[in-house]
């Protein structure tokens, strides 16, 4: 669906036509909320990883840390030695695990844990030791930030792409339950609606074969 196809179902799925309860702007704002949403539970239940993304640093003799470039970092979810065949995997630990940790290989893992400046927004690798020898090559992936629907008049012919245009229905249900609530029985009756799209986003993505057996989260 285009921008303006959403928002003109949204407005019918909401009983406001007219544009009355709310703007076009503020529909907009909430179909980019709701896509990112979207995108989060096909993540959240191992459906499928949206705008996935990977970069690589080398080591240098007794630095600690690696502060990644990549500005469109939402989360990291894995981490690989790949200068080597065959490729050495690492673990996440809590920054807390630091102080218990004597060694940054140990068990057949390299040893990790990840910060994040709130100023910049930079995604940081940290081993717990300097002790890291020079010339490693790790590679992170990640999952990107989602980009936004266009906004503006012209663009209500674009189609939104980082969402499959299978699931947009997904979308602007997600989008009138955030307008609705669910307090109102239109709300309840439009979180029936999402409930029934989302379980069949699953069954259409997933390798199992029902929502009930996605449960873990990454």
């Amino acid at each position: 669906m285009t921008r303006g196809e959403m928002r003109t179902i949204v407005r019918r799925r909401v009983k406001d036509g007219n544009s009355i309860a709310w703007t076009d702007a503020q529909i907009d704002d909430e179909l980019n909320r709701s896509a990112a949403e979207v995108a989060r539970q096909a993540s959240r239940y191992q459906v499928i990883n949206y705008a996935k993304g990977s970069e690589s640093f080398t080591t240098t003799a007794d630095d600690q840390t690696y502060v990644l470039s990549g500005t469109d970092i939402r989360r990291i979810f894995a981490m690989k030695r790949t200068d080597c065949s065959p490729h050495q995997p690492c673990a996440l630990i809590s920054e807390l695990d630091e102080l218990n940790i004597n060694s940054n290989y140990w068990g057949g893992y390299w040893r990790y844990f990840i910060t994040r400046n709130p100023s910049s927004a930079a995604f940081t690798v940290n081993f717990p030791h300097y002790q890291v020898q020079a010339g490693l090559t790790f590679t992170v992936q990640y999952i990107a930030r989602m980009s936004e629907i266009a906004t503006g008049g012209a663009s209500d012919t674009s189609i939104y792409t980082a969402v499959d245009v299978d699931h947009h229905e997904l979308i602007v249900q997600q989008c009138c339950v955030n307008l609705l609530g669910q307090e109102s029985s239109m709300g309840q009756i439009a979180v029936m609606k999402l409930e029934e799209l989302r379980d069949e986003m699953v069954r259409d993505l997933s390798v199992t074969a029902t929502p009930d057996m996605i449960q873990q989260e990454f």
